[in-house]
């Protein structure tokens, strides 16, 4: 890349890398044989890149506002354009796409890009954002260092936990679903 790298991410079969760049693109390396494919096309820092499930799409989220869809097989991806610039995102195994954004709030996507819920956050942008084991808990933090938690079945916020007030920029639930780790700009993991 010719500029920072925000978000990494590895295929379920493990062959692949992803990377998503400040750059305006997102890579596919292949890990054995060191392939290169370029994924060009967003208008702006991309901030996040995920692999579906099945591991034939690739999917990545960005400044532009918009969440794209590529087959990693080729071809033109499905560009979901959305109204705030897209500074993280998490994908559940049925496929669904969540996306923390600029303006504080949420959004969930089908697999197919239909928007299912929007839901307010904070008042201020999100940054990072987890997906429980299980699929069931979201778990979004922004740039006032609060976590929110959102079941996914009933989407509003269920609880806060509140931190130093300062930006967390990583969140990541335990194998077991029981607990949230959440780091940030104090240096420290909680």
């Amino acid at each position: 890349h010719t500029a920072p790298i925000a978000s990494i991410a590895v295929a379920a079969d493990g062959a692949w890398i992803a990377s998503a760049s400040w750059d305006r693109t997102v890579r596919l390396w292949h890990i054995a044989t060191g392939e290169k494919i370029i994924l060009e096309g967003h208008g702006d820092n991309v901030n996040a890149v995920a692999f579906s499930a099945d591991g034939a799409s690739v999917i990545s989220a960005g400044y532009d506002a918009t969440v794209r869809l590529w087959p990693r097989a080729g071809g033109t991806p499905k560009i979901i354009r959305t109204p705030s610039p897209v500074n993280a995102l998490a994908l559940a195994r049925d496929g669904a796409v969540i996306t923390a954004h600029a303006d504080g709030q949420l959004r969930m996507f089908q697999s197919d890009g239909v928007l299912v819920h929007t839901i307010e956050v904070a008042p201020a942008p999100l940054i990072s954002l987890a997906l429980s084991p299980d699929g069931k808990t979201i778990a979004a933090a922004g740039l006032r260092g609060a976590v929110v938690l959102i079941n996914r079945d009933d989407p509003e916020p269920k609880k806060m936990l509140v931190g130093p007030a300062l930006p967390v920029w990583a969140l990541a639930f335990t194998p077991d679903g029981r607990t949230i780790l959440a780091a940030g700009s104090d240096r420290l993991v909680r």
